[in-house]
């Protein structure tokens, strides 16, 4: 073997093993404040991160999710629904949320921001059709005044429904709450 060969040789091992040096630098990475990253190998859950550091996780078959943990607010579109007695009534609501574990809300669901909002106007139409607009009973629960057992049950159902995508829902409260135009007019 000549000179020549045992230099290209030497190159081509110095090319490859920076190459493989860099390739494996690029493991590195920061999880911000307030975020979850979720870790897959090879398509397959591994773990979640959910302290802020500088972590190392090798990059060969890695993918990695980062949501955030903070509290998010969501104003749910003006519905028109049929309140408990058959009057067509417009409802609007917020919703706050908060991911509580990320793996779920990356795995169980495809967009857990969209699922959510859906989920949640269907409870809002759900919960108003069991109650009445108003009531003249001032201990009955009704819609107008927003009765601690109206906000419960819109948490109660609206929670049961989240907590399979590792969602935990901390509010949700009417917004706008009137007659539909027709009925307001007579």
């Amino acid at each position: 073997m000549g000179p020549e060969i045992l230099i290209i040789g030497a190159v081509g091992v110095a090319l490859v093993g920076g190459f493989l040096v860099l390739y494996a630098a690029g493991g590195f990475f920061i999880v911000q404040p307030r975020t979850q990253v979720v870790v897959l190998r090879f398509g397959k859950y591994t773990h979640t991160i959910i302290d802020e550091c500088i972590k190392y996780v090798f990059p060969l078959g890695r993918r990695l999710y980062r949501l955030s943990s903070q509290v998010v607010s969501v104003d749910l579109p003006r519905l028109m629904v049929l309140e408990a007695n058959g009057n067509p009534i417009e409802v609007s609501a917020v919703l706050l949320y908060q991911v509580k574990e990320a793996h779920k809300a990356v795995l169980e669901v495809d967009d857990f921001h969209h699922y959510l909002s859906l989920l949640a106007t269907a409870v809002v139409k759900n919960v108003c059709s069991h109650y009445p607009y108003e009531s003249s009973d001032p201990r009955a629960p009704c819609l107008k005044k927003e009765s601690r057992q109206v906000s419960d049950h819109l948490m109660r159902e609206l929670g049961e429904l989240a907590a399979p995508a590792g969602i935990e829902v901390l509010q949700v409260r009417l917004n706008d709450l009137t007659y539909a135009p027709e009925i307001a007019q007579s």
